[in-house]
């Protein structure tokens, strides 16, 4: 499974990318841009797909994000809870930017949610082949 789905908010001017691949038994989501409240359900719509197809691993990547909201980071929090009620499966965050890890540590999110340096690690961590 490999898709891709890219919004551009009018408002801004700003390229919103999630692109999500699979990896064995995981998923990998990567966003990239800048998101903004026009696109943001549309990340939850896809979030929930993954979650619909029984993808037991979720790992998403924020390396290319400039920013994240509050609203985003409630979503983000919510399928972690929700991954996390599931009895096989895990969360992770993987290679924020400064930015975002800032936000990601003043929010608490970071003590919440494992983050890695990149997916191999967060792979490894869950013991799942690479």
């Amino acid at each position: 499974m490999m898709y891709s789905v890219t919004y551009t908010d009018a408002n801004e001017f700003e390229r919103f990318e999630v692109n999500i691949k699979r990896r064995g038994s995981a998923a990998i989501i990567e966003m990239r841009g800048r998101s903004s409240s026009a696109n943001i359900d549309r990340l939850d719509s896809e979030l929930k797909q993954i979650q619909s197809e029984r993808i037991e691993w979720k790992i998403l990547d924020l390396s290319q994000s400039r920013l994240i909201n509050s609203r985003q980071i409630g979503i983000i929090l919510q399928h972690f809870q929700e991954r996390r009620s599931e009895e096989n499966g895990g969360f992770a965050i993987v290679n924020p930017t400064d930015r975002v890890r800032h936000l990601l540590t003043m929010t608490k999110v970071a003590g919440l949610i494992p983050i890695f340096d990149s997916v191999d690690d967060a792979m490894q961590a869950f013991g799942l082949p690479e």
